[in-house]
């Protein structure tokens, strides 16, 4: 995701899977308008994407570093990113275009690091990088430039799910509070971590406990509706969200799952929780 503007961000997700792929956005605890909303992926297209390529080292001109882009060939595109200095302090970036290059210029006051993060051309991620700046007698020598194309591999959301607890279902109820159990038989041991968003979009308490080969979530549900459980982690793997429907029949506690979590068309999301302070325990 990108920040647009002061309040229009844009959200980014490159499908490789065919059919229905369900999006949900918070803000300030709660969903925005349209959300969760439904989008149908009909194709796939594994052409390879045209991005502009790093040109060179580095080129110092007077006080200034240019980091020149090649741009030629391919689609014209906005091309911008974040820089933060060696203090962590934000350092204005200047751009110059032409046919065939694009000029990204730093103007350094000081030496140190200086690491260029959220590289995007249009909406497209690019490789993040990093200069190190010096100084030799009062002026500015080239720098050195380390390229991080790690920021371009697949991110850990795209670990195989072989590696995760397994869903055995269906939850069942003791009393007021309703049970989820996952094997752990045949992975690596490791700990289970996540959040349960109730109805009303406010967090709800988990007692997560381990026996045996397996895991088990516990939750005390205090109302009917939807329990959306995210940023579930086995370790560092992050695990798919799923969704809990709870309903009092003659005030006896009842539950279902409507997907059942971890399957191959299962989505890996991230989701932030805000509005800690109103959590109901």
């Amino acid at each position: 995701s990108s920040k647009l503007s002061e309040d229009n961000y844009l959200f980014k997700y490159c499908s490789t899977e065919l059919g229905k792929h369900e999006f949900s956005v918070w803000n300030k605890g709660r969903p925005i308008a349209d959300s969760p909303r439904v989008v149908e992926i009909t194709s796939v297209s594994n052409e390879e994407l045209l991005l502009p390529r790093y040109k060179g080292p580095p080129i110092v001109e007077g006080n200034s570093v240019i980091i020149r882009l090649d741009v030629e060939g391919i689609p014209k595109q906005d091309l911008s990113t974040k820089c933060q200095g060696p203090e962590l302090e934000t350092i204005p970036i200047n751009f110059r275009a032409s046919a065939s290059v694009v000029d990204m210029v730093l103007t350094p006051q000081k030496p140190g690091r200086y690491t260029f993060h959220d590289v995007l051309y249009g909406s497209d991620p690019m490789s993040q990088f990093s200069l190190e700046v010096e100084f030799i007698d009062n002026r500015l020598a080239s720098p050195e430039m380390e390229i991080d194309e790690r920021s371009l591999e697949p991110s850990s959301h795209e670990q195989p799910t072989k590696h995760l607890p397994k869903y055995r279902g269906p939850p069942t109820v003791q009393g007021r509070t309703v049970f989820i159990t996952f094997s752990t038989e045949d992975i690596p041991e490791d700990k289970l971590t996540g959040s349960c968003l109730g109805p009303d979009c406010h967090l709800r308490k988990l007692d997560i406990s381990s026996s045996n080969d397996s895991v088990i979530i516990g939750l005390m549900p205090d109302k009917e509706g939807k329990y959306t459980f995210v940023n579930f982690t086995w370790g560092e793997l992050p695990m798919a969200s799923f969704i809990l429907d709870v309903k009092f029949i003659r005030k006896q506690l009842s539950c279902s799952m409507p997907k059942v979590p971890n399957e191959p068309d299962s989505k890996c999301t991230t989701i932030q929780i805000p509005d800690i302070s109103k959590t109901v325990m």
